[in-house]
């Protein structure tokens, strides 16, 4: 619960005087790194009644029930649905506009360049950066046919799946919504899907450093106490 990682941030942070708290659900980064906050801008109640849903990444249906039950209402409210997925699913024939995302971020810099394209000079840090890593993507008809529809929409929200989506990936996302202008007002902004339980209060308590980090601290020689909350130390770590 939210009440136990503020315990256990407390336990570490105010008492042991650590910042090497680890947790097995934790991110690191991703919208966090363009918008500065790590979570949705948006909520489900807002989706319902946006002009465009852009779906990322994979058919949500089976993993997220609700917010696909959330699409589907809207869509038959009258919203267009884009949907950028390898997996075809129940969301597939309810969509306008769909296309492979491939096994990488291309697409999504494809998106991205067209985006920049259509307005080189967004109110926004980090463009010209950004345009830089860009510089060599190749912008297919699909990619430019999502980039049209949503930024031409009044109001879009893009949904996409941070449990299975890299960090890099969920920057681009982050950076999509900023070249459109569908940041920071309603019935727009990005919902980011999380599986595993809380791990929104997780981020929102600034844990974001994950097993894997830790595996690295304990290898390095950087740890020399451990304190476990509710899981068990990873076998391999164990072993040393």
């Amino acid at each position: 619960t939210t009440e136990e990682i503020f315990l256990a941030r407390y336990l570490a942070h105010d008492l042991l005087g650590t910042e090497m708290i680890f947790s097995a659900n934790a991110t690191m980064g991703g919208i966090s790194d363009v918008l500065g906050a790590d979570g949705s801008t948006t909520s489900y109640e807002e989706l319902s009644n946006t002009d465009l849903i852009m779906v990322l990444g994979t058919a949500i249906y089976p993993f997220y029930p609700m917010l696909g039950l959330r699409v589907v209402k809207a869509v038959k409210n009258g919203a267009k649905l884009l949907l950028v997925s390898n997996e075809a699913g129940p969301l597939t024939p309810r969509a306008a506009l769909k296309m492979p995302m491939g096994a990488d971020v291309n697409v999504l810099k494809q998106i991205a360049k067209a985006l920049l394209n259509k307005n080189p000079k967004p109110e926004a840090s980090g463009v010209e950066a950004l345009a830089a890593s860009l510089a060599d993507v190749e912008i297919s008809a699909e990619a430019q046919a999502m980039a049209d529809a949503y930024a031409e929409a009044k109001n879009a929200v893009i949904v996409f799946d941070r449990s299975r989506s890299s960090r890099a990936a969920a920057q681009l996302i982050a950076d999509i919504a900023v070249l459109a202008g569908h940041i920071g007002k309603p019935r727009s902004g990005i919902i980011q899907m999380r599986m595993r339980n809380n791990s929104q209060g997780l981020a929102d308590m600034g844990i974001r450093k994950n097993m894997s980090d830790l595996n690295d601290k304990v290898y390095q020689k950087e740890v020399r106490g451990l304190v476990l909350i509710g899981q068990d130390i990873p076998e391999e770590m164990a072993k040393g």
